[in-house]
Formats: C-alpha cells, sequence, structure tokens
C-alpha cells in the first residue's frame, strides 16, 4: 500500500536493430543484484526492423521494472530523451543495448554515489573487441577523491564523458531542463556538456570499468570519440 517507493536508479536502453547483442545486455542488467523495487529498467525501441522489439518486449512482460516502449525511428538523440521523458528514478545511467555491464557492479557505485551526495559520478570504461581483449578508452582515475564542480571538471581537469560513462542525479536533468540534441556523433558529450554548469559534486568512481563494444550496432554513433576522460596528468591537478 502507500505511495509506491522512488526508485534509486532508472536504466535508460535505447534499441535500435541490435537483436545479436541484446539479450547479453538486458541479461547483464538483471544480474546486478539490485532489488527488484529499486530500479527500472527503461528500453525504447526506436522503430527497430529486427528482432530487437520483440525480444525487448518479452523481456519487459517477464520482468515488472522492465519498460517497453515503441517509438517511429527518430534516432538515438531522440530515442535517449524518450527514455529520459519515462525515467523516474533517483539516478539515471545509459546503457547502450549493444553494450553489457559486468556482474554486480551497480549496487557499490549507487550506493557510492548517494554516500557522497554526488550529481554526477564518472565511470572509467573500455573498449572490448570481439576477441575478448579489452582496451582502456575513458579514465577519470585523475580525479582521485577529489569532488568538484562542473566548472572545474571541464575547465580546470578538461575532462568530459560520453553517455554511458557515468550515473547522473536527476535533479541535474530537472535544474538544466536537459535534452539530447540530434547530432550524430557526439550527442551524449553536448548532453554531458550541457549538464555541467547544473553539477555542483561531481566525483570518480573507481570500482568498475565498464565494457563497451569497440564494433557497435548502427544507433551507435560515438565509435570515434578517443580520449574522452580527463586530459591532464594527475601531477597537474593538485
Amino acid at each position: 500500500g502507500g505511495a509506491a517507493m522512488t526508485k534509486k536508479l532508472s536504466i535508460l536502453v535505447p534499441i535500435y536493430n541490435v537483436a545479436p547483442y541484446l539479450r547479453q545486455c538486458l541479461d547483464s542488467l538483471l544480474a546486478q543484484g539490485l532489488e527488484v523495487g529499486s530500479y527500472e529498467v527503461i528500453l525504447i525501441d526506436d522503430g527497430s526492423t529486427d528482432k530487437s522489439g520483440e525480444i525487448a518486449r518479452a523481456y519487459a512482460e517477464r520482468e515488472p521494472h522492465f519498460i517497453y516502449h515503441h517509438k517511429e525511428n527518430g534516432g538515438l538523440s531522440s530515442a535517449r530523451n524518450a527514455a529520459l521523458a519515462l525515467a523516474s528514478g533517483e539516478y539515471l545511467l545509459h546503457v547502450d543495448s549493444d553494450d553489457w555491464l559486468e556482474e554486480g557492479v551497480l549496487p557499490g557505485l549507487l550506493a557510492d554515489a548517494e554516500a557522497r551526495r554526488l550529481d554526477l559520478c564518472l565511470l572509467d570504461w573500455a573498449d572490448r573487441y570481439p576477441d575478448g581483449t579489452t582496451r582502456p578508452n575513458i579514465d577519470f582515475s585523475a580525479l582521485g577523491e577529489r569532488i568538484v564542480t562542473g566548472r572545474e571538471l571541464i575547465h580546470r581537469h578538461r575532462c568530459y564523458a560520453t553517455s554511458w560513462s557515468f550515473i547522473m542525479h536527476r535533479s541535474v536533468v530537472e535544474r538544466g531542463q536537459l535534452t539530447f540534441i540530434p547530432i550524430q556523433p557526439g550527442e551524449d558529450v553536448a548532453f554531458f556538456i550541457s549538464a555541467m554548469p547544473h553539477c555542483r559534486r561531481i566525483g570518480y568512481y573507481s570500482g568498475v570499468q565498464l565494457p563497451a563494444r569497440a564494433t557497435r550496432g548502427d544507433h551507435a554513433g560515438t565509435q570515434g570519440l578517443q580520449g574522452a576522460g580527463c586530459g591532464l596528468p594527475a601531477a597537474q591537478l593538485d
């Protein structure tokens, strides 16, 4: 009874013609060890023409905390915006539907963001190749334990991030009335930078490195972004 508990986390998954990868992605979300009532997964089928929609719908039918939404094809930014509009969680995580998370990484990440009252919590990620090898791509470790503002992050630490390398508190989206603008590639970097003036507390969580496929599906237009992360050596940050 009573009001529904506010979800701690909304995981936003834009989907477009990723049938070979989608089950691995969604299964990895189920394997996080998050309490079922504490999170939701928003599946936005952006007019897929393969079996992606069927797969996503099947998960939503089986898992009450998975929400399936079909829309006309409008591109990655419109899919991300549709997911944002439906999300009710305190924190937001974007997961691209051809990627997956290592088992059990989200509880620690969420606990850290909550304990430090972070507006934005940055994560490292690595490119993962079909033969199983990985190569670090984004590294925020130069921040260490510091908590910085958005302006400090950009101007002093020269950092930026792609959409799947952070969790963001929903208040940032509300304060900044943030949306993804329709540019490809780079919609996620534009979103990240537009969020910066609205972030008062940004931290780095070292407990996880997210894998991202180096060879990506149709929707994922961000594979060319090398060198995101922090652009200065750690010694220069003090």
